[in-house]
C-alpha cells in the first residue's frame, strides 16, 4: 500500500512538473536525439579546464570560471576572429593586439584530471581556468563539441558519444557521418571559421586517434572551398587516413612504429594493445609532424606566408589507457610522460615556426565517475520496463529511448518504477516530454520570442521614424537659414555697413 502510494506521488510530481526541467537537462535535449528518461546520477568528477602554454600565452583569472559556451569565443576573440556566440559577453575577456593577431593557433585535447596535468612538464607551471558545462549528459563528445562551438547541445546536437536516432530508427555514433540530419554537428566550430574566413588559404590540420573526435576537430567537408588546405586525419587501427575520403587532401606517413623507431617508448606499454596503439598514433603523428611541415615544400609555403594557420590534435588514447589500467598505473604515467613529450616538441616547433605569433592551449575534458552499479542497474531496469510494455527500450546510458508506440501514459508509469528503483542510489531521473509535447512548448516558445521580436521591432522602427525626420527637419531649418542669409541687404545694416566703409574714412 505504502509503494502504491509512492508511485502515485511520483506520477503526479511527473505530470505538474513535466515542463519544468532543469537548465542543464533541457541545454542537453536536442528533438531526434535525446532519450525518453534521462538518469542524472552524482558525479564527482573535475570540471573541464582550459591552460595556455607557451611563451606568448596571454593572461587569465584563473580564480574565474568559465562556461564551456563561452570558450570558442574567447579563443576567437584572442584570434581576431568572428564570434560563434553573439551571446557571449567579452568585456572580461583579456585584452588582445589588434595590430597584431596570432598567426598559428593550436589547440590539445585530452581527457586528464588536474592530478594529471599536474603530472606533466608542459601543464603543471601554468595556469588553469576551469570550465563549467552547462549541459548535461556531461558526456566527453558533447562538451567538446560545446567548447568548439560556443553552442549548448541543443543547438548543436551532439548530446553524447552515441545516442538513438528517433527520426531514423538506429543507433548512431557521434560524427558517424558528416550529415548534420544524421550524427554531425548543426553548429559551425573554430575550424570552420578559420576554414572560412580567408578565402582557403589558411592551413587547417587536425588528427586524432578515433574517427568521431578527428572528424569534430576538422572542417565540415560540405563548407570547404575548392582552394581549402584542410588535412583532416585519424587513425584506421593500421594506417593514418584522411576524414576526407573524397578529397585528396591527405598527408602520408609511415606507420606510428616507424615514424617513433628513433624515439624511445617506455617498457610499460605494450603496442599490441590496441589502446596503447591508438595512443601511439597520435603521439607519433604530433612528434612527426614538424619535421614535415618543414621538408614539405607545399606545406613549408602554407607555414611561411601570412595568412593564419590552425591545428589541433586530440590524445582520445590518453582515457582508454586510463580506464583499461587506472590512473595509479604505471602505463597511464608512461602515457602521459608520452603525451607530455609530443606537446613540448609541437609547442617548440610553432613558437619557432611562428615568432611571438602563437595562440597554444590545451583542453582538459573531464573524466567520469559514474558508479559502475549503477549501469548494472538501469540495465536490469530496461529489461523489466521492456517486458512491462511490451515494447524494446534502447539503453544509452544515462539516457533511455522507448519505442514510438508508448502512450504518455505507460511513460509516466516507467519513468515512475525507475524513479522508485533508482531512489537509494542518489539518482535523479527526469522524464522528457514528448515530441508532440516538446514541439508545442516549442512552438509557445517560438511564439514568444517572434512576439518580442515584433515588439523590440517596434521600438527600433519608432526610434528610426524619430531619427530619420528629424535629421529631415534639421536639414530643410539649415536650408532656409542659408537663401534668407543669402538675400539679406547687408547695405541696410549700420553695424556692416560702417565696417564695410571704415576704409574710407579719412585719417585724423
Amino acid at each position: 500500500m505504502r509503494g502504491a502510494a509512492a508511485l502515485v506521488v511520483v506520477l503526479v510530481a511527473l505530470c505538474l512538473g513535466a515542463f519544468a526541467l532543469p537548465t542543464e537537462i533541457e541545454n542537453g535535449r536536442f528533438e531526434g536525439r535525446s532519450g525518453d528518461i534521462v538518469i542524472q546520477a552524482q558525479s564527482t568528477a573535475s570540471p573541464a579546464t582550459l591552460t595556455f602554454l607557451g611563451s606568448n600565452s596571454p593572461r587569465v583569472d584563473s580564480s574565474t570560471v568559465l562556461k564551456d559556451t563561452q570558450v570558442a569565443d574567447l579563443l576567437s576573440h584572442l584570434l581576431g576572429t568572428a564570434s560563434l556566440n553573439p551571446e557571449v559577453d567579452r568585456t572580461g575577456f583579456p585584452k588582445r593586439n589588434f595590430f597584431s593577431s596570432p598567426k598559428a593557433s593550436v589547440m590539445f585535447v585530452l581527457d586528464a584530471d588536474s592530478q594529471s596535468l599536474a603530472a606533466m612538464d608542459s601543464a603543471s607551471s601554468v595556469p588553469h581556468q576551469s570550465v563549467a558545462s552547462q549541459s548535461f549528459p556531461q558526456d566527453g563528445a558533447s562538451i567538446l563539441n560545446t567548447i568548439l562551438t560556443g553552442a549548448s547541445p541543443s543547438k548543436h546536437g551532439i548530446v553524447q558519444n552515441s545516442w538513438f536516432n528517433t527520426k531514423a530508427g538506429l543507433s548512431v555514433n557521434a560524427f558517424e557521418s558528416w550529415c548534420p540530419g544524421m550524427s554531425g554537428a548543426r553548429s559551425a566550430s573554430l575550424q570552420d571559421i578559420t576554414g572560412l574566413a580567408h578565402s582557403g588559404r589558411s592551413l587547417v590540420l587536425s588528427f586524432a586517434s578515433d574517427l568521431s573526435t578527428s572528424r569534430a576537430l576538422a572542417t565540415k567537408p560540405f563548407l570547404l572551398k575548392e582552394t581549402a588546405q584542410n588535412y583532416g586525419m585519424f587513425f584506421d587501427g593500421s594506417s593514418f587516413a584522411t576524414v576526407y575520403p573524397e578529397r585528396v587532401m591527405q598527408l602520408d606517413f609511415a606507420s606510428p612504429a616507424e615514424l617513433l623507431a628513433s624515439y624511445p617508448l617506455p617498457s610499460a606499454l605494450d603496442q599490441s594493445v590496441e589502446e596503447v596503439a591508438a595512443l601511439i598514433s597520435e603521439v607519433a603523428f604530433v612528434m612527426a609532424l614538424p619535421d614535415r611541415l618543414n621538408s614539405d615544400a607545399n606545406l613549408k609555403a602554407l607555414v611561411d606566408d601570412s595568412t593564419p594557420d590552425y591545428y589541433s590534435f586530440a590524445f582520445s588514447g590518453l582515457k582508454a589507457i586510463r580506464t583499461k589500467y587506472g590512473a595509479s598505473s604505471t602505463e597511464y604515467a608512461a602515457a602521459l610522460a608520452l603525451v607530455d613529450a609530443a606537446i613540448a616538441k609541437m609547442v617548440n616547433f610553432v613558437e619557432s615556426a611562428y615568432p611571438s605569433q602563437t595562440l597554444v592551449s590545451l583542453v582538459a575534458l573531464p573524466v567520469p565517475t559514474v558508479p559502475e552499479h549503477l549501469n548494472v542497474i538501469v540495465e536490469k531496469a530496461s529489461v523489466t520496463l521492456e517486458n512491462m510494455l511490451a515494447v524494446s527500450v534502447d539503453n544509452h546510458f544515462p539516457q533511455l529511448y522507448f519505442a514510438a508506440s508508448v502512450t504518455s501514459e505507460q511513460r509516466e508509469t516507467a519513468c515512475a518504477m525507475l524513479s522508485e528503483v533508482l531512489a537509494g542510489v542518489d539518482a535523479q531521473v527526469y522524464c522528457l516530454p514528448m515530441s508532440d509535447a516538446f514541439a508545442a512548448k516549442s512552438s509557445l516558445s517560438r511564439r514568444q520570442d517572434v512576439a518580442e521580436e515584433e515588439a523590440t521591432a517596434d521600438d527600433e522602427y519608432s526610434s528610426f521614424q524619430i531619427v530619420l525626420w528629424s535629421a529631415v527637419g534639421l536639414i530643410h531649418l539649415t536650408l532656409a537659414a542659408c537663401g534668407l542669409m543669402w538675400t539679406i541687404d547687408a547695405s541696410g545694416d549700420t553695424m556692416i555697413y560702417n565696417q564695410h566703409n571704415q576704409i574710407n574714412v579719412p585719417t585724423i
